[in-house]
């Protein structure tokens, strides 16, 4: 059987699946071997269009995980997961003695005990459940024929072009600065094209070249078998590389010099014959002769007069004769030629260079995707179509996977590329042709992703397409008519508004509206074509009261009686409200000021009527998010934007990171500064003032300019004024930093801090990081340099899941918006198209009878206005998108451009002016204009409890709009925005530093935290048989233990006796006759506090620091010494001397010189701790 649902927005689609699904799912069998798996054979009959009764009555026999389902997103499948259990739930709960309404025919039911069955089937298999994601299909049709793709079978599909293709320029880079001559040929012509043909600007052309590169690529991938990537004679490009740059640029110069030629005859006889021409024709004709170069000067009217008489003076009109016209004409021809052929080769030639180019690209990609694995998606879906529909044979993955299948269901069919779809289809028709089904489900008016490759127009091909329609003997139709979603006056407004489309007529007077005038009359047939396909039947239907109780009952069956009560009551719909008001600019600026304000009005009205929760903005670009984000953050209200559930935009994820850098590299001043400037990890912890800390910043770089030299640094500066905040939250961290992972040094900090107790709105987000910390562990990036560079490549995707009750107001792109409702929208922007200036399209045309790629501009003709066709198309898709996600209240803005009257103060509304506005705006007031509705300036337009039930007004005059503030005035703050305290950055240091005194006292009482205790006992007692002596090595182990908590207060005995204390209590072996030991160790501590030069190795210094060698082996130095002058190694010993103690701290010292930059001194000290000695080792 072959299904299709055409489901407009709000109509239950996913229902209505998730019910198909279930159906089929209720009549599955438990796993059969596949020779058991039996069916009655009948001779296939031709298609039947329109069906409604089932001609195949074969049954097969097929097990609940053979039914896929195929989704478009992650976020989709999950619902349609939970809507499967959820139903099941229901069921399965629903009261013993509760009798349900008698089911319509159609209407999926179960029994109690048969839901609880398939419950606990699922939740026991519940990998079995197939419900996926297309690109997750593809990728496994992909790897089960890895081997004959050429495949590593551990692949990993790369769907953004950066995680591919910036390896692979930076490794031509790196080919370029080895010298290969060849490339650099290349790299020179590509650059050159960009400065001659192009706008670009600046010195760095990296961006301009790498965006034409991908293209590049991107479009070798959709049109190129896959096993032909490698083949530099046989693909794709190769047929576009028949003529040369040089050549092309010959034809050209000779068109433009006999262009520039016949300009210089005519210019010459129209002078000798003292003629003089209008002041414009005098200036086309001079450019004309004064192009230089491949450059064409701007199209003149000057090139398509009747006659030159339409150029010269009327005084000299007399003067014209035969062999003047004849001289203009030919230099009209010249220019024809110009501008229609010559114009095409300068195209070309933009490119031309590139696509020579992007041959060894094309190599350099296969190679780096041997050694990384990461193969771009585009390439999986052409292998996984060329794999399954291959004419050599059945395919592994068709045998593997589709023999396992008996019906697939595929939602948004309307984005479905033809490059997936021929992968997909013989799965389909190899379950229809054993007695399965193919169920899919879309709307063509939601179509937004023609960008990307979909393609809407598959949606009714489907029933025609190749073999499928010779197995096919059920056709069924089912058109989903209902909106369940929308208030009345949105499903109403909607209704007028885009079935106005489904008219021809109307339709082409709105194609003609928005395409370009000079779009030929064919082109704009098309489009209303198109158009009328599109959204002929889009008028959809309310739900009558009884099927709203019939919904309530399935949603709500433990309640079944007291809902009924409750709606019996009700309307069956909310009335709603549809407001369209006009915003006016004779600039971007006047415009966006008038949004401003509207928008701010708007969001009074709505928040004084019903709270601030359930609103949603929506715009077309990112940009636009970001700018009404911020207006709406002046106000004090609270914003939810697609980056607010960034995990990299929060600011606690962010210290966490920047405290990770550190650790990394404890000279990162930067990371440092981040840290100590935090007011949710460090200073709510240190009881310091923002204000302080900035004020201590500013003292220490006065001090600084005072002795024209600078204390150190930051880092420096703040172990010697607050060296037990140093002592006891940054030194353990850093010595135990080569032992953790970064999971294990986050965890610490959390714990240390106390993270998830003190922040508890923020724990979702310190959840989910952990989370990305293991994952990124088990992935090989455990430590924190591995992890580093692995967060910086994959934080721009990790998001949280926005709560579902979250009271902010939304803003997300429309695109963003797809398959979500919002109670009230807002569309503050309509001026955007839906094709991007920026991405020119390429295009196949032929020139001179050869085949060329083409940049799809205005200038190529009939090519550029089919895809302004599409354009078209896909931008009233787009405000479908964007207008039917309202629930109960829809405010749509009309940002009309208009142009300043002459007459002072006024603003005139002439068809001149309006066609100033975008093609999106123009074509909004078409529609309105044929139903007979005007927007004038300053009017808004409100349709409350239907189409018929509506009113002009000006904001603020109707009853429902009554007492809110006037257009002109914004809203008053919702939220008092706290003011920063000013500091004098001349405040005196000794009043500074007095409060650092205070607040070291203070910092006294802080608990010492020791990260990862039960680490040392963890590493030292992996031999369990191993006898547990005080060796002499555990003997230095606890000297070190004791050195590590040494901090000096001026109280030498006790410095030294509560080192001890807390290096015994720490450590993790037995420890024979403590009394002893302890005062032994005493007695080497205060030997070592009255070394003149302790107080600066501790103050300046950190320990336990990791140096990386040229052999990436680790080396760990016992004390690493900064003072910003000198770096100084110190090594603490044990026992007696030894010469490979001198041969370790040498080995140190070189590789620092290698590391810091010169003017720093190097030295070496050797610290025998038993001998009471200190030896200074110099290279």
């Amino acid at each position: 059987m072959l299904k299709q649902i055409k489901a407009s927005a709000g109509s239950g689609k996913t229902y209505t699946l998730t019910r198909d699904f279930l159906t089929l799912l209720k009549d599955s069998k438990e796993r059969q071997s596949a020779l058991c798996r039996l069916y009655k054979k009948q001779e296939h009959k031709p298609l039947l269009k329109n069906t409604q009764a089932s001609l195949f009555d074969e049954t097969l026999s097929y097990a609940w995980s053979d039914i896929l389902a195929v989704t478009f997103t992650n976020k989709a499948a999950a619902e349609m997961k939970e809507r499967i259990l959820k139903t099941l739930k229901t069921f399965a709960l629903a009261p013993d003695n509760l009798e349900l309404k008698k089911q319509k025919k159609d209407e999926f039911t179960l029994s109690k005990g048969q839901a609880k069955s398939w419950l606990k089937r699922i939740l026991a298999s519940y990998a079995a459940l197939n419900i996926r994601t297309i690109d997750s299909l593809l990728t496994q049709l992909a790897r089960l024929s890895a081997l004959d793709l050429s495949l590593p079978p551990d692949f990993q599909p790369a769907f953004s072009s950066k995680d591919y293709f910036d390896p692979v320029y930076d490794a031509l880079v790196l080919r370029l600065a080895q010298g290969d001559r060849e490339l650099n040929s290349l790299f020179r012509e590509a650059i050159q094209s960009l400065l001659l043909y192009t706008n670009s600007r600046g010195f760095i052309l990296r961006k301009a070249l790498t965006e034409r590169l991908q293209s590049l690529v991107e479009l070798g991938f959709v049109n190129m078998p896959f096993l032909q990537v490698e083949n530099e004679q046989a693909n794709y490009f190769s047929r576009f590389l028949t003529v040369s740059s040089d050549e092309l640029k010959t034809r050209f110069k000779k068109i433009h010099g006999h262009f520039q030629n016949t300009a210089q005859t005519l210019s010459k006889n129209i002078a000798e014959n003292n003629i003089a021409l209008s002041k414009n024709a005098s200036n086309a004709l001079g450019k004309a002769i004064n192009s230089y170069g491949l450059s064409i000067p701007k199209y003149s009217a000057l090139y398509e007069k009747d006659s030159l008489e339409a150029l010269v003076l009327k005084k000299d009109q007399d003067k014209i004769n035969a062999f003047l016209e004849k001289d203009y004409q030919t230099f009209k021809d010249a220019s024809q030629i110009l501008y229609q052929k010559g114009v095409l080769y300068k195209l070309i030639l933009e490119y031309l260079p590139f696509i020579e180019l992007v041959q060894p690209v094309f190599s350099e990609l296969c190679s780096l995707q041997e050694i990384h694995g990461k193969i771009p998606s585009e390439r999986i879906y052409s292998g996984a179509g060329e794999i399954v529909s291959s004419e050599l044979g059945v395919s592994t993955a068709l045998c593997r996977l589709g023999a396992n299948l008996a019906h697939v269901l595929i939602d948004e069919f309307q984005d479905t590329s033809r490059t997936q779809w021929r992968a997909i289809a013989p799965l389909a028709e190899e379950c229809i042709s054993r007695g399965g089904s193919l169920i899919y489900v879309g709307d063509v008016k939601q179509a937004i992703y023609g960008w990307r490759g979909g393609d809407a127009s598959l949606f009714d091909e489907v029933p025609e397409y190749n073999d499928l329609k010779n197995k096919v003997i059920d056709f069924k139709q089912d058109n989903l008519k209902y909106n369940w979603r929308s208030s009345r006056a949105v499903v109403e407004f909607n209704n007028h508004f885009f079935n106005t489309l489904a008219d021809y007529k109307k339709a082409f007077a709105v194609a003609e509206e928005m395409l370009p005038k000079e779009t030929p009359n064919a082109d704009i047939c098309l489009c209303a074509e198109l158009l009328q396909r599109s959204f002929e039947g889009s008028e959809q239907a309310l739900p009558p009261r009884t099927m709203l109780l019939d919904e309530q009952n399935k949603e709500n069956l433990q309640d079944l009686k007291k809902d009924t009560e409750q709606l019996e009551k009700k309307d069956s719909l909310p009335a709603g409200l549809v407001r369209l008001s006009v915003v006016e600019g004779a600039s971007k600026g006047e415009i966006e000021e008038a949004v401003r304000i509207q928008l701010q009005n708007t969001l009074k009205d709505i928040i004084q009527r019903r709270g601030q929760s359930g609103i949603a903005i929506l715009v077309r670009k990112n940009k636009q998010a970001s700018q009404i984000a911020g207006w709406l953050s002046e106000l004090g209200l609270p914003v939810v934007t697609n980056a607010s559930f960034l995990l990299s935009e929060n600011l606690l994820i962010q210290e966490l990171m920047a405290f990770l850098r550190f650790l990394d590299n404890p000279q990162d001043e930067l990371a440092f500064w981040t840290i100590i400037s935090s007011q949710n990890l460090f200073l709510s912890h240190a009881r310091f003032e923002r204000e302080f800390i900035f004020s201590w910043l500013a003292e220490l770089k006065i001090k600084s300019n005072k002795d024209n030299s600078f204390e150190r640094n930051i880092i420096s500066a703040f172990k010697n004024d607050f060296p037990v905040l140093w002592t006891k939250l940054f030194k353990p961290f850093l010595n135990s930093a080569s032992f953790m992972n970064a999971y294990d040094c986050v965890s610490e900090l959390i714990r240390c801090f106390d993270l998830m107790n003190l922040y508890t709105e923020q724990q979702a987000y310190l959840s989910r990081f952990l989370e990305v910390l293991h994952s990124g562990a088990e992935q090989g990036f455990s430590s924190i340099c591995e992890f580093l560079g692995y967060w910086n490549e994959v934080c721009e995707k990790i998001h949280l899941p926005a709560p579902e009750d979250l009271s902010a107001i939304r803003i997300l792109t429309i695109h963003n918006s797809k398959g979500l409702e919002f109670p009230v929208l807002i569309v503050p922007y309509h001026d955007s198209d839906s094709s991007s200036n920026k991405d020119v399209k390429l295009v196949e045309g032929v020139v001179d009878g050869q085949e060329f790629l083409l940049p799809c501009k205005k200038e190529i003709g009939e090519l550029w206005f089919k895809e302004k066709v599409k354009s078209v198309s896909e931008t009233l898709n787009l405000l479908y998108v964007a207008w039917t996600r309202a629930a109960e209240e829809a405010h749509l803005f009309i940002n009309r451009s208009v142009k300043k009257s002459t007459e002072q103060n006024t603003m005139a509304d002439t068809a001149e002016e309006k066609l100033s506005s975008s093609p999106t705006i123009r074509g909004i007031e078409k529609i309105l204009e044929l139903n007979k509705l005007e927007l004038k300036r300053g009017e808004s337009l409100s349709f409350i409890s239907g189409f018929d039930n509506r009113h002009y007004d000006k904001f603020g005059e109707t009853e429902l709009f009554k007492g809110f503030n006037s257009m002109d005035k914004p809203i008053d703050n919702l939220a008092d925005k706290p003011k920063r305290a000013d500091y004098n950055t001349n405040q005196n240091l000794q009043l500074i530093k007095e409060q650092i005194f205070d607040l070291n006292a203070q910092h006294d009482k802080i608990a010492s935290f020791q990260p990862m205790q039960w680490l040392p006992r963890l590493k030292i007692f992996r031999n369990q048989l191993e006898e547990f002596n005080f060796t002499p090595k555990r003997r230095g182990m606890l000297v070190h233990a004791c050195l590590e908590h040494l901090f000096l207060t001026g109280d030498d005995r006790h410095d030294a006796e509560a080192a001890v204390r807390l290096g015994l209590s720490g450590f993790p072996l037995p420890v024979p006759d403590v009394e002893q030991i302890s005062k032994e160790l005493v007695n080497l501590l205060l030997w070592l506090i009255k070394e003149p030069q302790l107080k600066d190795w501790l103050k300046y210094g950190v320990a336990e620091q990791n140096i990386l060698d040229e052999n990436q082996k680790l080396h760990r130095v016992d004390l690493l010494v900064d003072d910003g002058k000198s770096i100084s190694v110190v090594e603490y010993k044990t026992g007696g001397k030894e010469d490979a103690h001198i041969q370790q701290v040498r080995r140190y010292l070189g590789l620092l010189e290698k590391i810091y930059q010169t003017g720093y001194s190097f030295n070496a000290y050797l610290v025998y701790l038993d001998e009471k000695e200190i030896e200074t080792v110099t290279q």
